[in-house]
């Protein structure tokens, strides 16, 4: 779900500006959207504790290891792990994960069993934002209403434009022309100058996606349009530098459900519609 902050109106990069009216509108849809997903699994830990069938986890959770693997070859693996600070405020994109088959509770590898659902209770549910203030907002009607566990990341902050960072696009394109063509002739591998490129921002997403991919409770993810990108590049099994393209619309959930031999399945949940203003 893309957030909606007050540079995200006024067409500037980076940041760290306040969600906007709307913005915070979509924090309390994506609350309510969590706290429906968290009765469907109550309601499927039910069946499974009367013998019923094998049921999957919906919504954006870590593909198998084979898909993304183009994508992976693209990246080197960087240490920007989560931080436990409690945020000091009240959306941003985001993606709700849940465990892949095979990883069971207190591992870390992978095996061909199928995950219990019954290890997914309330308490296995976890909220990870960025470290800027327009993620923690967006997360936290739902970290603190639903009362979820928040990490912080500062591998899912947005891209860091450098010398850039609070321009509009205008202002870059008048102040730097140079930088305003370099980036339309290469936006994944040019790097803003002080700060990041898209292929720098796939390289610290490496240990989210390791962590995603070896998570045993359902893990909603809150970050950024070009965080998002990336991920969604990688989940989708298409290369890193196709990330630049993926559209990233507002107020979408991203989601993947597994079938019984652990094929993975992407798709979308557009949340219910804002009213008016921003």
């Amino acid at each position: 779900m893309c957030i909606r902050d007050r540079y995200n109106l006024e067409d500037r990069l980076g940041g760290d500006p306040k969600l906007t009216d709307k913005g915070h509108e979509d924090a309390v849809a994506l609350c309510e959207f969590i706290a429906s997903l968290k009765k469907e699994l109550e309601a499927k830990q039910g069946m499974l504790k009367d013998g019923g069938y094998e049921v999957y986890p919906l919504f954006l959770s870590p593909t198998a290891t084979s898909l993304g693997s183009a994508y992976r070859d693209e990246v080197s693996t960087d240490e920007n792990g989560p931080s436990r600070e409690e945020s000091s405020g009240p959306g941003c994109c985001a993606a709700v994960t849940s465990p892949k088959p095979g990883v069971m509770p207190n591992r870390s590898d992978s095996s061909t069993m199928v995950a219990d659902l019954n290890f997914v209770s309330q308490n296995d549910m976890q909220l990870w934002t960025s470290q800027l203030t327009r993620a923690i907002q967006t997360a936290s009607p739902a970290e603190h209403l639903l009362d979820l566990e928040a990490l912080r990341w500062s591998s899912l902050n947005e891209i860091h434009a450098g010398i850039c960072e609070d321009l509009t696009y205008d202002e870059v394109k008048e102040k730097y022309p140079l930088i305003h063509k370099l980036r339309g002739e290469n936006k994944y591998t040019f790097r803003y100058p002080q700060g990041e490129s898209y292929q720098d921002l796939v390289t610290r997403l490496e240990p989210v996606i390791t962590e995603l991919e070896n998570a045993n409770r359902v893990v909603v993810v809150v970050a950024h349009q070009a965080v998002l990108r990336g991920l969604l590049a990688y989940f989708g099994s298409t290369s890193a530098q196709s990330s630049v393209n993926v559209e990233v619309p507002h107020r979408t959930v991203w989601r993947c459900s597994y079938n019984s031999k652990g094929i993975a399945r992407m798709d979308s949940v557009k949340l219910g519609s804002a009213s008016r203003g921003d």
